[in-house]
């Protein structure tokens, strides 16, 4: 993992990124920087040669990091011990663990500071609670004094259900018959009465994630028949 310096000195955000992993409940009691002289090698090999080369060039003679986290170890009756295991946390953590340290720092910065973060599929690899703790702290005052505001893309229509969130502040995304994409806010649909005469705004308790995948908004995909696709199995058709 490749850190600026200035972030391994600014003990205020490993604390907050400290506390913010034991509100995710992760198992993980400490985090420790260890650094290193950069090597080129490290880079992955999917970057373009071009853009590789840039940051060779910008990053040789710097330090590179590697972040570890720290479990405690348990006995056979599922009591803590003394005992401690460090490991390097982009080799040895899940996936979603990985994407919650990844996003901590830009999360937190925001919210300390203000500003606007865009994150596209906020879900992905994230347990759905964690997805909506970290939304929650962006809605709270407490934990967002600065007004920070989140942009975030996301296929998980669970998200819907999630009271806190205003009608104003979800949009859906369609294809129109050109193919380009639309945007509107849920905010623009009206809820119509029994007597289906006079309307108003949708209402705030509605449903909203039923109603979505009903197709009462829109913005979800036109799938074809797939009792018409024919798989060859074994080269027998099934």
């Amino acid at each position: 993992m490749i850190l600026q310096k200035k972030s391994k000195k600014c003990t205020e955000y490993r604390q907050k990124i400290e506390e913010y992993f034991t509100s995710l409940n992760l198992g993980i009691i400490n985090l420790n920087v260890t650094d290193r002289d950069f090597n080129p090698l490290e880079l992955p090999e999917y970057i373009p040669d071009e853009f590789k080369s840039m940051l060779i060039n910008t990053l040789t003679g710097s330090k590179a990091y590697t972040v570890s986290a720290t479990h405690r170890i348990y006995d056979d009756r599922c009591q803590a011990t003394q005992e401690f295991k460090t490991w390097e946390l982009d080799k040895h953590e899940s996936p979603g663990t990985q994407k919650a340290f990844h996003l901590s720092g830009p999360v937190l910065w925001t919210l300390i500071n203000g500003g606007l973060l865009i994150i596209d599929e906020i879900e992905g690899k994230l347990h759905p609670i964690m997805t909506l703790h970290t939304i929650n702290m962006f809605l709270n005052r407490q934990t967002n004094p600065n007004n920070a505001q989140l942009i975030f893309a996301t296929h998980d229509t669970n998200l819907l259900s999630y009271a806190t969130l205003r009608r104003d502040q979800i949009y859906f995304a369609e294809k129109n018959h050109w193919e380009s994409t639309e945007f509107y806010s849920l905010s623009d649909f009206v809820y119509r009465g029994k007597n289906q005469i006079n309307s108003q705004k949708e209402r705030p308790d509605a449903d909203k994630e039923k109603r979505y995948l009903e197709g009462r908004y829109g913005a979800i995909p036109v799938l074809g028949n797939l009792n018409l696709v024919k798989l060859k199995i074994d080269g027998k058709k099934r």
